[in-house]
């Protein structure tokens, strides 16, 4: 088993766009974040399948700007709650998110 990353708890936006025999797009909530993944909560209780792939964008508070995931892959799902791992991020996002994780004054998690 690998050591989990440290998560901070957030609150953010985000879009999620997923294909299934239609192309799927949905909204929801960051609960939690890492360099490595995340936790979103539905709105609309509409949950990918797990091992699905996705792309999201993740609206950061400001001064952040929002961050887009080229591909994630969902690892769980419960209830409303879904956990993406991040798979492939550009350089120029990836470097975004870790701006944000080293400048975060948000509750750390683990």
């Amino acid at each position: 088993m690998r050591p989990r990353m440290r998560r901070w708890k957030v609150e953010f936006f985000c879009m999620v766009a997923y294909a299934g025999v239609y192309l799927k797009i949905g909204k929801g909530t960051l609960l939690d974040i890492s360099e490595q993944g995340c936790k979103v909560e539905s709105s609309n209780g509409r949950i990918p399948p797990e091992d699905v792939l996705l792309k999201m964008r993740i609206s950061m508070p400001a001064p952040h700007t929002p961050v887009v995931v080229d591909l994630g892959m969902v690892r769980w799902a419960k209830g409303r709650n879904f956990g993406v791992q991040f798979l492939q991020l550009q350089p120029e996002q990836e470097k975004r998110l870790r701006a944000f994780l080293n400048t975060s004054d948000c509750q750390v998690l683990a």
